[in-house]
């Protein structure tokens, strides 16, 4: 029997959108495309026949097929529904290395997303993305790309292949809220308490993840920062100390001046020289 062939799709930049398909729902394409197709799993479970057998995919799987790959992919047997965000794309250069992912088979490679929080995260960068492509802003095409650029980035934490080491996402929720309120006194027992934490388990876990303390990392964020504002602003340095959680001017220029071996206004008058260059 010979298959259908789907249309392949010709446009600029790149074409996405979210579908909910029924239980005939599929897509054949013998050449597969020149483009590259990523396929995250919404809902329901998919199927991608690939040279090694058929590939199940469920919701948090990210499924990407490399240009040339045949497509062979649609409602998994048994599920109800498919539901996908999708986008086909031609990749920046720059991008190459973000798509370096485990292999399913040949030319079918992708993970699955395991955090929650990340998952939901590319999951809205994916929707912003659809809402651009069908939109009428001037600069729409950029935003697109933009958009994807983000979805990849967020996809390349999670990645498997990905050299680095992967940070608790406790610890790495605790940072994020650290450094989003570097204006405010944080105890140890109230971080452990937003993440369900005893206060020894979460100094422990965050000392092991990071290398420092939950406090010393919080008033290293406070001091960059504000070294930040020293650099580029004519702000009052006590203006600058109370941004960052410092009520008494003179304590913030003795930290200050421990961490970066100079005053505030040592450092502003050093930087400000150095960027009139």
């Amino acid at each position: 029997m010979i298959r259908q062939e789907t249309w392949a799709p010709i446009y600029n930049g790149l074409v996405a959108g979210h579908y909910d398909g029924g239980t005939d729902y599929s897509s054949w394409r013998s050449r597969g495309t020149t483009d590259w197709l990523l396929i995250l799993t919404n809902g329901g479970q998919g199927r991608f026949g690939t040279s090694t057998g058929d590939l199940v995919a469920s919701t948090g799987d990210v499924v990407l097929l490399q240009p040339g790959t045949p497509h062979d992919y649609g409602t998994a047997v048994g599920s109800a529904n498919w539901d996908i965000l999708w986008v086909h794309f031609h990749p920046r250069e720059e991008w190459l290395g973000l798509l370096d992912w485990p292999a399913y088979a040949r030319g079918t490679v992708g993970f699955h997303i395991a955090e929650q929080q990340s998952f939901q995260n590319m999951s809205s960068r994916f929707q912003e993305m659809i809402n651009f492509s069908v939109g009428a802003l001037v600069h729409r095409e950029a935003f697109c790309m933009n958009a994807l650029e983000e979805i990849l980035l967020w996809l390349d934490l999670e990645n498997p292949n990905a050299s680095r080491h992967t940070i608790d996402s406790r610890v790495q929720q605790a940072m994020d809220f650290m450094c989003s309120h570097l204006d405010e006194t944080l105890s140890i027992s109230y971080l452990s308490n937003l993440y369900n934490l005893s206060v020894s388990r979460f100094s422990h876990l965050f000392r092991q993840e990071i290398g420092e303390s939950p406090q010393l990392f919080h008033e290293r964020k406070r001091l960059e920062r504000s070294a930040q504002l020293l650099s580029v602003t004519d702000r009052l340095i006590s203006s600058i100390a109370i941004e960052v959680g410092y009520d008494d001017p003179l304590y913030f220029s003795a930290r200050f001046k421990k961490r970066f071996g100079i005053s505030p206004s040592l450092y502003r008058s050093e930087h400000q020289k150095s960027n009139a260059k």
